[in-house]
């Protein structure tokens, strides 16, 4: 089982809970993966962690183009930083600034698809304060440059 951030049609987000497993061919190679996935907030609205990362997370999607502290979101769960980061991790199998990082590349791909804004300005209006370490943490999440990942999934704009 794992949490995973799924980003809707409308650019909304929310989480699935999914579950996967290999599928084996008659030689015992893999073949294909089947699993299920189910909306994490329905499962979970009346769990105790939920509700204790819900303000944390509702605050990452409404500020991820502003620099965001551990310390702010550790206050905003009133929790201590390190109980917080214990929390976040076990709850999301990330660390809160891989989230962070995660939901700005997100707000990027989106931006590289559907404006032509240039790589330098989606960098600054998806959270990234610097072009570069965009560029390197972009292609470490999704396997191509910003400009690679552009040139491939571009949708001319009206």
């Amino acid at each position: 089982n794992r949490i995973e951030l799924v980003v809707h049609d409308d650019q909304s987000f929310g989480w699935n809970l999914t579950n996967k497993i290999p599928l084996y061919g008659h030689q015992g190679d893999v073949i294909g993966v089947a699993g299920t996935t189910r909306d994490f907030q329905k499962l979970n609205q009346d769990n105790p962690a939920y509700r204790e990362m819900s303000e944390v997370i509702d605050y990452i999607r409404d500020h991820y183009t502003e620099a965001i502290t551990i310390p702010e979101l550790a206050a905003t769960a009133h929790l201590s930083v390190s109980q917080f980061g214990r929390n976040f991790k076990k709850f999301f199998q990330m660390s809160p600034l891989q989230f962070i990082t995660k939901i700005r590349i997100n707000a990027a791909r989106r931006m590289l698809t559907t404006t032509h804004a240039s790589i330098s300005q989606i960098a600054l209006e998806s959270g990234f304060y610097d072009h570069s370490y965009f560029t390197r943490q972009f292609t470490k999440t999704m396997g191509m440059s910003p400009k690679q990942y552009r040139r491939r999934y571009y949708n001319e704009v009206s």
